[in-house]
């Protein structure tokens, strides 16, 4: 009874907040079967999933908002502000591995479904791993030269 009187009030405070909203696209509403299932990955794959539903990855919006780089547009395309909802739904740049590994999703929650697809998705495009080193190598430049 304790526990779903906590559920209901976790659901509750989750429907009104106003901030997450990258994260409240994904999960609209809670999703314990999703949250089991990020729950079983291995940190490394656990960071990727994460920073893709909260938007705070190494693709081009995040990193032009914390000043890593020039422009928030896709690689890909140069069309849109490269987001994960942006890659994982709208690119064209990307349109034939997204259709391997991730089908036709229409909405983030549909991509979410398949863990080991998504992850299949980012891998293939290498952009999460390679971003992140260059990403981490940028901000400690700009850490020293305003030292």
């Amino acid at each position: 009874m304790l526990h779903e009187q906590t559920q209901r009030e976790h659901s509750q405070l989750w429907a009104n907040a106003t901030d997450c909203k990258q994260t409240k696209v994904a999960f609209p509403n809670l999703n314990q079967h999703l949250t089991n299932k990020l729950l079983r990955l291995d940190r490394s794959k656990l960071r990727k999933v994460v920073g893709l539903i909260t938007g705070h990855s190494s693709l081009n919006r995040h990193l032009s908002i914390v000043g890593v780089t020039d422009s928030p547009l896709c690689r890909a395309c140069m069309e849109a502000a490269e987001t994960p909802t942006h890659v994982m739904l709208e690119c064209t740049g990307v349109t034939e591995k997204r259709e391997i590994y991730l089908g036709s999703p229409a909405i983030i929650p549909e991509v979410l479904s398949n863990l080991g697809s998504i992850l299949g998705f980012w891998n293939e495009l290498g952009w999460l791993e390679s971003r992140a080193t260059a990403g981490n190598f940028y901000v400690q430049q700009a850490k020293s030269s305003r030292a």
